[in-house]
């Protein structure tokens, strides 16, 4: 696949992905179902692509395995319909420049300035949810997810059960995704995505949109709700 056919794809995929009435239709192979919001579902776990979905999801699945978890569609129709059908919600944010440059190494045809307004587009359609899903930070999910996921228990008065694990635990759940995943797309930091970032960080803090992508998260950090 080229550059701009890439582009064209994921730019679809987003209008796509941020609209009720279609995402549907992008999520619709059996692959998918398993990974869409239904009115019986316990719990829904969402985020723009890169921001800690991945290991949250796998630590929460560990403890809840019978759970009917909705994920990784990195739609924000499927959190607005999360809403509509009362199912708790959580939504993993990241700082832009971090998100959008993890985002471009794990796929490299993907241009700049596509990845942060995708980024700007999914927050963008949940800032009148804040007061009914829970916003968690990629630094909360990774350092402290028993934490968060007992932060979801008190916000929406569920008994979800919450992983036990020390520092020492964590850290080798880290160094064992690290090691059953390619370097440059495990779900957690590896120096080799740290440094691989390292020739984009120019580009993504002088593009002319970033400021806008900060006032954004910064707005979601300082009024989401709070227990």
């Amino acid at each position: 696949m080229t550059s701009l056919e890439k582009n064209i794809r994921f730019f679809i995929g987003t209008t796509i992905g941020n609209s009720t009435a279609l995402y549907w239709i992008k999520h619709k192979g059996e692959n998918q179902k398993n990974k869409l919001i239904y009115p019986d579902s316990d719990i829904c776990i969402e985020g723009f692509q890169r921001s800690g979905n991945s290991f949250f999801f796998t630590l929460f699945k560990r403890r809840n395995k019978a759970l009917k978890i909705a994920h990784h569609t990195h739609a924000a129709a499927q959190v607005i319909k999360a809403v509509e059908y009362n199912v708790p919600t959580i939504v993993l944010i990241r700082k832009p420049e971090d998100a959008i440059a993890s985002l471009v190494v794990w796929d490299d045809k993907l241009s700049i300035s596509i990845a942060f307004s995708a980024w700007i587009s999914f927050y963008k359609r949940l800032l009148d949810l804040q007061d009914k899903i829970q916003i968690t930070s990629f630094e909360e999910v990774t350092e402290n997810p028993v934490e968060v996921i007992n932060e979801l228990n008190i916000r929406f008065d569920t008994d979800f059960s919450l992983p036990v694990y020390n520092e020492n635990q964590l850290t080798q759940i880290k160094s064992t995704m690290k090691q059953r995943n390619d370097p440059l797309s495990a779900p957690v930091p590896t120096a080799e995505k740290d440094m691989a970032k390292l020739k984009y960080y120019d580009a993504i803090r002088s593009h002319s949109i970033l400021s806008k992508a900060n006032e954004l998260y910064n707005t979601f950090l300082k009024e989401r709700y709070t227990i």
